[in-house]
Protein backbone atom coordinates (compact mmCIF):
# COMPACT_ATOMS: atom_id res chain seq x y z
CA UNK A 1 0.00 0.00 0.00
CA UNK A 2 1.07 3.61 -0.72
CA UNK A 3 0.30 6.80 0.75
CA UNK A 4 1.20 10.06 -0.79
CA UNK A 5 1.98 12.44 2.70
CA UNK A 6 1.55 15.89 2.39
CA UNK A 7 4.37 18.69 2.68
CA UNK A 8 3.95 20.16 6.80
CA UNK A 9 3.80 16.24 7.75
CA UNK A 10 7.55 15.72 6.02
CA UNK A 11 9.59 17.77 8.83
CA UNK A 12 7.47 16.37 11.57
CA UNK A 13 8.69 13.07 10.62
CA UNK A 14 12.17 14.03 10.08
CA UNK A 15 12.06 15.10 13.23
CA UNK A 16 10.40 12.00 14.81
CA UNK A 17 13.10 9.53 13.08
CA UNK A 18 15.60 11.19 14.85
CA UNK A 19 14.07 11.04 18.46
CA UNK A 20 15.91 9.39 21.05
CA UNK A 21 16.35 9.58 24.72
CA UNK A 22 17.96 12.00 26.22
CA UNK A 23 20.96 10.35 27.47
CA UNK A 24 25.02 10.07 27.37
CA UNK A 25 26.03 8.27 24.52
CA UNK A 26 28.61 5.48 24.55
CA UNK A 27 30.54 4.90 21.81
CA UNK A 28 30.87 1.28 20.54
CA UNK A 29 33.55 1.85 17.38
CA UNK A 30 34.15 4.62 15.20
CA UNK A 31 36.75 4.88 12.14
CA UNK A 32 37.29 6.52 8.90
CA UNK A 33 36.46 4.77 5.65
CA UNK A 34 38.50 5.94 2.23
CA UNK A 35 36.99 5.88 -0.98
CA UNK A 36 38.52 4.96 -4.15
CA UNK A 37 37.28 5.10 -7.69
CA UNK A 38 40.21 3.74 -10.35
CA UNK A 39 42.22 3.72 -7.50
CA UNK A 40 42.21 7.47 -7.35
CA UNK A 41 40.87 8.79 -4.21
CA UNK A 42 37.36 9.85 -4.08
CA UNK A 43 36.76 11.08 -0.44
CA UNK A 44 36.30 10.11 3.05
CA UNK A 45 33.50 8.40 5.44
CA UNK A 46 33.90 9.31 9.32
CA UNK A 47 32.02 6.99 11.03
CA UNK A 48 30.49 5.99 14.75
CA UNK A 49 28.41 3.53 16.16
CA UNK A 50 26.98 4.81 19.92
CA UNK A 51 24.47 3.37 22.42
CA UNK A 52 21.72 5.65 24.23
CA UNK A 53 19.04 4.54 26.43
CA UNK A 54 17.60 1.88 24.19
CA UNK A 55 19.01 2.69 20.92
CA UNK A 56 21.98 2.45 19.12
CA UNK A 57 23.15 5.26 16.21
CA UNK A 58 24.97 4.80 13.65
CA UNK A 59 26.09 7.75 12.14
CA UNK A 60 28.52 8.89 9.21
CA UNK A 61 29.81 12.52 7.61
CA UNK A 62 30.70 11.49 3.91
CA UNK A 63 33.15 13.83 2.16
CA UNK A 64 33.61 13.98 -1.29
CA UNK A 65 35.05 15.57 -3.61
CA UNK A 66 35.34 14.37 -7.32
CA UNK A 67 38.03 16.74 -8.86
CA UNK A 68 38.10 20.74 -7.79
CA UNK A 69 40.25 21.13 -11.19
CA UNK A 70 37.40 20.95 -12.90
CA UNK A 71 35.19 23.16 -10.41
CA UNK A 72 33.73 20.18 -8.46
CA UNK A 73 32.38 20.71 -5.58
CA UNK A 74 32.33 18.83 -2.38
CA UNK A 75 29.39 16.80 -1.57
CA UNK A 76 28.76 16.75 1.96
CA UNK A 77 26.53 13.66 3.66
CA UNK A 78 25.17 13.24 7.16
CA UNK A 79 23.60 10.35 7.99
CA UNK A 80 21.83 9.05 11.17
CA UNK A 81 21.00 5.56 11.22
CA UNK A 82 18.37 4.07 15.18
CA UNK A 83 18.04 0.93 15.45
CA UNK A 84 17.35 -0.69 18.70
CA UNK A 85 19.89 -1.53 21.09
CA UNK A 86 19.17 -5.16 22.00
CA UNK A 87 18.10 -7.17 18.71
CA UNK A 88 19.04 -3.97 16.10
CA UNK A 89 15.53 -3.69 14.42
CA UNK A 90 15.24 -0.74 12.48
CA UNK A 91 13.53 2.68 14.46
CA UNK A 92 14.73 5.12 11.86
CA UNK A 93 16.92 6.83 9.16
CA UNK A 94 17.85 10.41 7.94
CA UNK A 95 20.11 11.30 5.81
CA UNK A 96 21.24 15.15 4.46
CA UNK A 97 23.53 15.80 1.32
CA UNK A 98 24.14 19.38 0.22
CA UNK A 99 25.92 19.53 -3.41
CA UNK A 100 25.79 22.10 -5.81
CA UNK A 101 23.61 24.49 -4.04
CA UNK A 102 21.21 21.52 -3.82
CA UNK A 103 20.27 19.99 -0.37
CA UNK A 104 18.41 16.33 -0.62
CA UNK A 105 17.09 14.86 2.79
CA UNK A 106 16.11 11.53 3.04
CA UNK A 107 14.43 9.61 5.68
CA UNK A 108 12.42 6.71 7.01
CA UNK A 109 9.88 6.64 10.04
CA UNK A 110 9.07 3.29 12.08
CA UNK A 111 7.29 2.97 15.03
CA UNK A 112 7.93 0.16 17.51
CA UNK A 113 5.62 -2.70 16.39
CA UNK A 114 4.71 -1.09 12.99
CA UNK A 115 3.63 -3.37 10.34
CA UNK A 116 4.36 0.17 7.84
CA UNK A 117 6.83 2.60 7.37
CA UNK A 118 7.26 6.14 5.98
CA UNK A 119 9.62 6.99 3.34
CA UNK A 120 10.01 10.87 2.71
CA UNK A 121 12.10 12.68 0.11
CA UNK A 122 12.47 16.58 0.15
CA UNK A 123 14.70 18.95 -1.97
CA UNK A 124 15.47 22.08 -1.00
CA UNK A 125 12.47 22.17 1.64
CA UNK A 126 9.79 20.73 -0.89
CA UNK A 127 9.26 17.19 -1.05
CA UNK A 128 6.74 14.02 -0.38
CA UNK A 129 5.99 10.86 1.46
CA UNK A 130 5.06 7.40 0.58
CA UNK A 131 3.36 4.80 3.13
CA UNK A 132 4.46 1.70 2.62
CA UNK A 133 4.08 -1.96 3.70
CA UNK A 134 7.35 -3.17 6.02
CA UNK A 135 8.54 -6.55 4.94
CA UNK A 136 8.80 -9.11 7.27
CA UNK A 137 12.45 -9.86 8.64
CA UNK A 138 14.82 -7.89 8.82
CA UNK A 139 15.16 -4.70 6.22
CA UNK A 140 18.48 -2.94 5.52
CA UNK A 141 18.75 0.54 4.24
CA UNK A 142 20.70 1.12 1.30
CA UNK A 143 21.63 5.41 0.54
CA UNK A 144 24.53 6.16 -2.21
CA UNK A 145 27.84 6.71 -1.23
CA UNK A 146 27.30 5.60 2.45
CA UNK A 147 29.45 2.90 3.41
CA UNK A 148 28.85 2.07 6.67
CA UNK A 149 25.29 0.77 5.96
CA UNK A 150 27.17 -2.15 4.14
CA UNK A 151 29.37 -2.23 7.15
CA UNK A 152 26.35 -3.06 9.41
CA UNK A 153 25.32 -5.62 7.49
CA UNK A 154 28.65 -7.00 7.48
CA UNK A 155 28.14 -7.32 11.21
CA UNK A 156 24.31 -8.38 11.24
CA UNK A 157 26.22 -11.35 9.25
CA UNK A 158 28.38 -11.76 11.50
CA UNK A 159 29.23 -15.54 13.48
CA UNK A 160 26.21 -16.66 11.22
CA UNK A 161 26.99 -20.23 8.96
CA UNK A 162 25.90 -20.22 5.16
CA UNK A 163 26.46 -20.90 2.08
CA UNK A 164 23.75 -18.67 0.36
CA UNK A 165 21.52 -16.37 2.71
CA UNK A 166 18.77 -14.07 1.73
CA UNK A 167 18.62 -10.30 2.73
CA UNK A 168 15.73 -7.72 2.10
CA UNK A 169 17.09 -4.43 1.30
CA UNK A 170 15.70 -0.72 0.63
CA UNK A 171 17.37 1.05 -1.33
CA UNK A 172 16.82 4.88 -1.83
CA UNK A 173 16.46 6.62 -5.15
CA UNK A 174 14.11 7.68 -7.03
CA UNK A 175 12.17 5.78 -7.28
CA UNK A 176 12.99 3.94 -3.72
CA UNK A 177 13.40 0.22 -4.08
CA UNK A 178 12.51 -2.75 -2.19
CA UNK A 179 14.88 -5.97 -3.31
CA UNK A 180 15.95 -9.23 -2.36
CA UNK A 181 19.37 -9.69 -2.94
CA UNK A 182 21.60 -12.98 -1.76
CA UNK A 183 24.88 -12.86 0.33
CA UNK A 184 27.34 -15.62 -0.71
CA UNK A 185 30.02 -16.67 1.35
CA UNK A 186 33.19 -17.44 -0.44
CA UNK A 187 35.51 -17.90 2.49
CA UNK A 188 38.16 -16.61 4.00
CA UNK A 189 41.07 -14.31 2.32
CA UNK A 190 44.21 -12.93 3.52
CA UNK A 191 44.23 -9.45 3.11
CA UNK A 192 46.78 -6.38 4.35
CA UNK A 193 44.98 -4.08 6.50
CA UNK A 194 47.64 -1.23 7.78
CA UNK A 195 50.63 -2.94 9.15
CA UNK A 196 49.21 -6.52 9.51
CA UNK A 197 47.50 -9.54 7.15
CA UNK A 198 44.03 -10.21 8.50
CA UNK A 199 42.78 -13.73 7.06
CA UNK A 200 38.47 -11.45 6.32
CA UNK A 201 35.55 -13.33 5.34
CA UNK A 202 34.64 -12.97 2.17
CA UNK A 203 30.81 -12.05 0.69
CA UNK A 204 29.38 -11.55 -2.66
CA UNK A 205 26.20 -9.77 -1.97
CA UNK A 206 24.50 -9.59 -5.34
CA UNK A 207 20.18 -7.90 -6.49
CA UNK A 208 19.08 -7.89 -9.72
CA UNK A 209 21.31 -4.93 -10.79
CA UNK A 210 24.32 -5.02 -8.83
CA UNK A 211 26.76 -6.85 -7.67
CA UNK A 212 29.22 -6.45 -4.79
CA UNK A 213 31.96 -7.75 -2.77
CA UNK A 214 32.91 -7.10 1.14
CA UNK A 215 35.51 -8.39 3.55
CA UNK A 216 34.91 -8.95 7.16
CA UNK A 217 37.58 -8.94 9.75
CA UNK A 218 37.08 -11.59 12.51
CA UNK A 219 35.14 -9.45 14.96
CA UNK A 220 32.44 -8.97 12.37
CA UNK A 221 33.44 -5.05 11.01
CA UNK A 222 33.74 -4.43 7.19
CA UNK A 223 37.84 -3.93 6.32
CA UNK A 224 36.57 -3.70 2.64
CA UNK A 225 34.09 -3.28 0.14
CA UNK A 226 34.57 -3.16 -3.47
CA UNK A 227 32.20 -3.10 -6.75
CA UNK A 228 34.33 -3.84 -9.29
CA UNK A 229 31.54 -2.63 -12.66
CA UNK A 230 32.15 0.69 -11.34
CA UNK A 231 35.74 0.97 -10.26
CA UNK A 232 35.05 1.37 -6.85
CA UNK A 233 36.65 0.28 -3.74
CA UNK A 234 36.41 1.14 0.09
CA UNK A 235 38.69 0.59 2.69
CA UNK A 236 38.27 0.82 6.68
CA UNK A 237 41.51 2.96 7.31
CA UNK A 238 43.94 0.52 9.91
CA UNK A 239 44.68 2.26 13.28
CA UNK A 240 47.97 3.96 13.98
CA UNK A 241 51.31 1.97 14.79
CA UNK A 242 52.12 2.98 18.08
CA UNK A 243 55.55 3.88 18.58
CA UNK A 244 57.42 2.48 21.53
CA UNK A 245 59.00 5.25 23.22
CA UNK A 246 63.15 5.17 22.96
CA UNK A 247 64.78 4.90 26.45
CA UNK A 248 66.66 7.95 26.97
CA UNK A 249 69.89 8.10 27.00
CA UNK A 250 71.86 8.57 30.40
Amino acid sequence: MLVKLPAPLLSLLAVAALAIPGRAADIVDQGTFRVFWNDKPLGTELFSYETSGDSLMVSALVLHTPDQANGQDTLRKDMLLTLSARDQELRGYKSTEQFRGDRTTRGLVLGVGDTAFTSYYQLNGHGKGDRLVLPPGRMFVVDRGVFVLYDFICRSLHGKTFDQRPLTMFTLGTPDTLVEATAVDLGREAIPWGSKTVRARKLKITDPGSEFFVWIAPDGHMLRWSQPAFALRVEREAPAVKRRARPRAG
